[in-house]
């Protein structure tokens, strides 16, 4: 059970990943109903679900904009502690 000062961080680091797909919804599926960012063999993963439950996207990707990308990483990098990663609705 995480401790009340774990809980305010993931709850802040939700509403960062939820910023950030407010921020970048034109290059989202356009289904996307929640997001969750993690990490994949050190590289930083955003995975876009729909109202289903299923996965839409997996970002970034070659066709992933360079701006995505690095608000990617950087929001990963500085935010995410947490193994099993961060998620968020939208």
């Amino acid at each position: 059970m995480p401790t009340p000062e774990e809980q305010r961080q993931y709850t802040n680091l939700s509403a960062a990943l939820q910023q950030l797909g407010h921020s970048f919804s034109g290059e989202l599926p356009a289904a996307t109903a929640s997001l969750h960012l993690h990490f994949v063999d050190g590289q930083p993963r955003l995975d876009a679900y729909d109202r289903a439950g299923k996965i839409s996207a997996t970002l970034p990707t070659e066709q992933t904009p360079k701006h995505l990308r690095d608000a990617i990483e950087r929001l990963a990098r500085e935010n995410c502690p947490d193994p099993d990663g961060i998620v968020c609705p939208l």
